[in-house]
């Protein structure tokens, strides 16, 4: 375990996806243009006609050595229930909960989840101890550390 202490310094950006609009490559260049090295995404909602995401596949028992990636690629009417996550060193690390009725899906967010109604996600930029993702350990999994 690793314990990286960070500064209370930080700015809350709101900002709202319509109809259309890619949600991680939004967010992706909002960071950009912002400047955002170091933050939260604390909050996600909103409606998606599109949904892709990955769940790190470990089986039982967990096996980190052996772990793949499932992609799924979802189509329809999906409600976000939540979206959050850290950026660091400017790149956002994010997770997703989406439902279609009854059925609810969680993973890590990736490209094409494209906004069907709204969405709307809360950032709270730090001006922290800089962080980085590192690949670690002999799963060879990117893992959160302070930047040196």
């Amino acid at each position: 375990m690793e314990t990286m202490k960070c500064g209370l310094t930080s700015e809350m950006i709101l900002v709202r996806f319509d109809p259309g609009e890619r949600l991680l490559e939004g967010l992706r260049e909002l960071i950009r243009t912002e400047g955002i090295r170091m933050g939260l995404v604390v909050s996600g909602i909103g409606t998606l006609s599109d949904c892709r995401l990955h769940q790190a596949i470990a089986g039982y028992p967990p096996n980190l050595m052996t772990r793949h990636q499932e992609y799924l690629e979802l189509k329809g009417s999906y409600e976000i229930a939540s979206i959050q996550g850290i950026i660091a060193d400017g790149e956002p690390h994010l997770h997703i909960t989406v439902c279609e009725g009854h059925r609810t899906v969680a993973g890590h967010l990736e490209d094409g989840c494209v906004v069907m109604g709204v969405a709307e996600v809360a950032i709270l930029r730090g001006e922290w101890a800089p962080l980085r993702r590192a690949i670690r350990g002999p799963e060879k999994i990117k893992q959160l550390t302070a930047a040196e």
